[in-house]
């Protein structure tokens, strides 16, 4: 017979399933303009393609099947724009084509009827003739940003779909685009194969919440969950659409094929001829849309034996990097090396789905000793953290990030342990090679440092006077363990593997960068990314009047993907914003309800606090420094990742604000972070398949 919990339980269980049911079928049934494919390289093309009255500019293309219409994006300059129209040509005839009238306004998107819907045309002469009286200028297809000129550019074409189809009414294409670019024997059954998997995952979640597990079972469960939301965000997110992802592989790929690390940093620096013809045969861009034209990914199959993978010799945008992420994916990399490169990179973003399951195993293990009296929240932190869209995005790439957030989530149990039972001698060592391996990682690990380091004196402040000189000895020796190998690599790195020192920083540090900055210029910029401007405040040009509190940190934690050029609606990031501040409300409820039982433990919370403000802190002064040698945004969601281990704590907190009541509302909350995570990769497979 189910008690009074567990019905209380399925009942928040049921409410939350019945909300993200109804929202689930309003986005289903939406219906807009859907691409049948398009040319463009870029989002927002830079430079336009000049056409002057009465001439036309002609381009080969491949044309979709299906196509009822084309869109163009016009410039007038400032004046009504002339009639335009569109010619298709195949086999030296034309098969379609299409006008507009004139009349409409400066950078208008330009939808033409066709005369009839296309088929499929390989290399067809499309062209773009103005009608008009005064020349037009029309977006390009691959001109950068603030490029100067398009005279040999293209003008983008996007094809659309007839009608208005909904998501339903592409179910089918969406399936056979989601293939694309996946190891040769994926197919349209792939997408469905990953929706049977999310729905056996969510029961998962679902039970671990529900029901009473051993925790010991509860963790592995966890851990395994985690596993698998990363497999599925690494088939549902298109090859080298992860940021960095190809810098990171090409870095493993020079250690795999050079037998050496890579050299001093050298942005937009080529990879193997492997990786450029990868890059180049993706029907998917950084910024821009899909071709979907799978034939296009034939050649780059057939010829993947042939391709040489050994890359330059020299540096690769990821070479600032400290080697331990890279030696791991060896093994992966290794193992699939007689496969191709989208097998290989896809076992090598696998290898990235284990270290999120041990983030997530260490993120319930220390939920369990922040709250020892509420054995239900460690799973309920857990899943938080794991449904958390940005870490399931990220857990399925490969990106060193990854190993960052697990060395830093076990380091927060390591840290909550010493400060719940003590300081000993292998408690120490552990602390310390993990800190350790977290700086062989990442060097932004060391904003996690000082807050160690609070700790320490925490733990060792507790014991009677007698035991606190041996405890001493035990924190001088876990220093030792810690400063030897991170000595070690800092050797080697300039003696044995011949690398510049300012590989270590990035070159954040050089002179060249110190120039450029001042202790002013550092205080206001980091009081600038988490509060307004005071007056008399420097400005900073990569800022732009943006608000990286808002701008960045929560519209991206909220859920920004690809290259972080497309996410969720404002209406939505408002929405999460206002989900977070009522459970930062519920969990400071909870604490306050609690404050006779943490009374003593106070010291624990600015522990934490100093391992947060430590690294938030230090991840703004190299945005400052970034910014004064680059003039560009630094800033990324992702950055706060390495504090999974909070943001799971923060949430089981919260949920104790139920007191009887609270594993039922804790289970609602995992049901919020599941229906998160699916809306959020079905804004990844709209992007990228619809």
């Amino acid at each position: 017979m189910p008690n009074r919990r567990d019905r209380t339980v399925a009942v928040a269980v049921a409410l939350g399933l019945l909300l993200t049911g109804v929202a689930l079928a309003a986005v289903l049934a939406q219906r807009g303009e859907r691409l049948a494919a398009t040319n463009s390289l870029v989002e927002i093309s830079g430079a336009a393609v000049p056409i002057a009255p009465g001439a036309a500019r002609c381009a080969l293309q491949t044309v979709p099947e299906g196509a009822a219409s084309v869109r163009i994006y016009a410039g007038t300059f400032g004046r009504p724009g002339g009639p335009v129209a569109v010619s298709v040509a195949h086999a030296g005839r034309i098969v379609t084509g299409g006008r507009v009238a004139g009349g409409y306004p400066d950078d208008s998107a330009l939808v033409i009827p066709l005369r009839r819907e296309t088929a499929k045309w390989p290399s067809a002469r499309v062209c773009v003739r103005n009608l008009g009286r005064r020349p037009l200028r029309f977006a390009g297809n691959r001109t950068p940003v603030g490029a100067a000129s398009a005279e040999r550019d293209d003008i983008r074409t996007d094809w659309l779909l007839p009608g208005r189809p909904s998501w339903a009414g592409l179910a089918g294409r969406i399936a056979e685009r989601f293939a694309a670019a996946k190891p040769r024997f994926f197919g349209a059954w792939t997408l469905w194969a990953l929706a049977a998997g999310l729905a056996l995952l969510w029961a998962t979640a679902i039970a671990l919440v529900a029901r009473r597990w051993p925790w010991r079972a509860a963790c592995v469960a966890c851990a395994a969950v985690a596993f698998a939301n990363g497999a599925i965000w690494a088939l549902v997110t298109p090859p080298l659409q992860v940021p960095d992802e190809g810098a990171h592989f090409g870095y493993v790929q020079y250690v795999a094929e050079r037998g050496e690390l890579p050299r001093e940093s050298a942005p937009g620096a080529p990879g193997s001829n492997e990786l450029n013809a990868a890059a180049a045969a993706i029907p998917f861009t950084v910024e821009g849309r899909p071709t979907w034209f799978r034939e296009d990914l034939r050649a780059f199959h057939d010829a993947a034996g042939q391709l040489d993978r050994r890359p330059p010799a020299n540096g690769l945008t990821a070479a600032n990097h400290p080697p331990l992420y890279y030696v791991l994916q060896l093994a992966p990399y290794a193992a699939a090396r007689s496969a191709g490169f989208f097998d290989r990179l896809l076992l090598m973003r696998l290898l990235s789905c284990v270290l999120a399951a041990l983030a997530v195993a260490c993120v319930f293990l220390f939920v369990r000793e922040l709250l020892p009296g509420h054995a239900w929240g460690a799973p309920v932190g857990a899943l938080a953290a794991t449904f958390q869209p940005v870490f399931g995005f990220m857990s399925g790439g490969v990106n060193n990030d990854n190993l960052t957030f697990a060395l830093a989530a076990l380091l927060f149990y390591l840290v909550a342990r010493a400060l719940r039972r003590g300081v000993t001698a292998p408690l120490a060592v552990a602390t310390a090679l993990t800190a350790a391996a977290g700086m062989l990682t990442k060097t932004s690990f060391a904003g996690l440092l000082p807050g160690v380091a609070v700790a320490g004196l925490v733990a060792i402040g507790r014991l009677p006077a007698e035991r606190r000189r041996r405890a001493l000895a035990i924190a001088a020796g876990g220093a030792l363990a810690f400063a030897v190998p991170v000595a070690v690599w800092l050797v080697a790195n300039q003696a044995v593997f011949d690398r510049p020192g300012g590989t270590t920083t990035g070159n954040l540090t050089d002179s060249s960068v110190t120039a450029r900055t001042s202790l002013a210029g550092h205080l206001s910029y980091v009081w600038q990314a988490f509060l307004p401007a005071l007056p008399g405040m420097q400005e900073f040009r990569a800022l732009g009047g943006a608000f990286p509190l808002w701008d960045t940190y929560v519209q991206g934690f909220v859920g920004r993907f690809g290259w972080w050029h497309f996410g969720f609606p404002l209406r939505v990031s408002q929405l999460g914003l206002g989900v977070y501040v009522a459970i930062v409300a519920l969990a400071s409820a909870g604490a306050l309800r609690a404050r006779a039982a943490i009374r003593g433990r106070w010291p624990e919370v600015l522990v934490y606090a100093a391992m947060a403000v430590g690294y938030l802190v230090l991840i703004e002064l190299a945005a400052y420094r970034h910014q004064a040698l680059h003039h560009a945004a630094f800033e990324q969601a992702r950055y706060l990742l390495p504090l999974l281990a909070l943001y799971g704590a923060v949430v089981a907190v919260a949920a104790t604000t139920g007191g009887r009541r609270g594993p039922a509302l804790g289970a609602f909350l995992v049901v919020l972070a599941l229906a998160h995570s699916l809306f959020a990769m079905l804004l990844v497979v709209g992007h990228y398949y619809a």
